[in-house]
């Protein structure tokens, strides 16, 4: 991978990682039937804790590459290896920095079709930001994964059964862990104390987001934070793909009503699966939904409904 250091206009830093296609020959049909040699590239949005290196997101980048689109892997602050250059970290409802990337990336590559593919919150930040962007978002199709749509809720199901408060766990440590090493802005800017005692993932929210925010609570920021309430805004075709059985992403907040009221999003959910899985094959190495969005990309591009922005 090449990696490309973006500089927002906050002065915070934002690694961008790319792989480019690995067929150099590779072409695409455009609606029209006419063969083309711009290459589409597909956005990844990490989830809460993930970052290029993580196993599921190197997974989604060369099957992408090797399908023949470029990809660029949009690291949250503060991960991949990058220091905090500015008084500010990434949240679940932030969308400032996508926001910045995909304009980046729609001005050095404007002939290209941008295309964004989010995980976990990952997809929430993805489907938030769709939604505010409505029609100026330069994004020509999508796909979320394992989205948690509501936060709020999703808070409240981290508390309710032994895996889940298990989860809960484990990302609250992720998070303690990402803290630590940028101390110094986060003792600066948020509640040290607060993050230090943090025994869950909303714990962790409210002594940094809740305090940053100035958030009347962690409720507060959770309902501001979930994508759910802006689906109905969407205005790109987008893939939402979720588990029932998924220990992290309850299926209850599932957004089933606005999903069905918008023509642009295709829901689908599947029994099995859990969170940012959906293994298949005896041997389980490969994610039966990274082939299943590079199929949907790929019919979206051969369209001549498709507005390629």
């Amino acid at each position: 991978m090449a990696r490309e250091l973006f500089r927002s206009s906050d002065g915070g830093t934002i690694a961008l990682d790319w792989l480019i296609n690995f067929d150099e020959t590779s072409f695409h049909v455009d609606g029209n039937n006419m063969v083309t040699r711009v290459v589409p590239v597909v956005i990844v949005i990490p989830g809460l804790t993930s970052d290029s290196d993580s196993p599921y997101i190197k997974h989604i980048a060369y099957y992408m590459a090797k399908h023949g689109y470029n990809v660029v892997i949009s690291n949250h602050r503060g991960l991949g290896g990058v220091p905090l250059t500015s008084d500010c970290f990434y949240t679940g409802g932030g969308t400032e920095d996508l926001r910045e990337v995909v304009n980046h990336l729609h001005c050095t590559q404007p002939d290209a079709p941008l295309l964004a593919i989010g995980t976990s919150l990952g997809a929430n930040l993805l489907v938030k930001y769709l939604g505010e962007d409505g029609t100026d978002a330069p994004i020509v199709a999508a796909a979320s994964i394992s989205n948690p749509w509501d936060l709020l809720m999703g808070d409240r199901f981290f508390h309710r059964g032994l895996m889940q408060r298990f989860y809960n766990r484990v990302l609250a440590n992720g998070l303690k862990d990402i803290a630590r090493m940028h101390r110094v802005v986060y003792a600066r800017i948020a509640d040290w104390e607060g993050i230090e005692k943090a025994r869950s993932v909303g714990e962790f929210n409210k002594a940094t987001a809740g305090v940053i925010g100035k958030f009347e609570t962690v409720d507060t920021f959770h309902r501001w934070a979930s994508s759910g309430r802006l689906v109905t805004s969407v205005t790109v075709p987008l893939l939402c793909i979720n588990a029932i059985d998924d220990p992290v992403s309850t299926y209850e907040a599932i957004p089933y009503d606005e999903c069905c009221t918008n023509k642009n999003i295709v829901l689908v959910t599947t029994q099995h699966g859990g969170h940012n899985a959906f293994f298949e094959g005896s041997s389980g190495k490969n994610l039966w939904w990274v082939r299943v969005v590079e199929e949907y990309f790929s019919v979206l591009l051969s369209s001549s409904l498709l507005n390629k922005k």
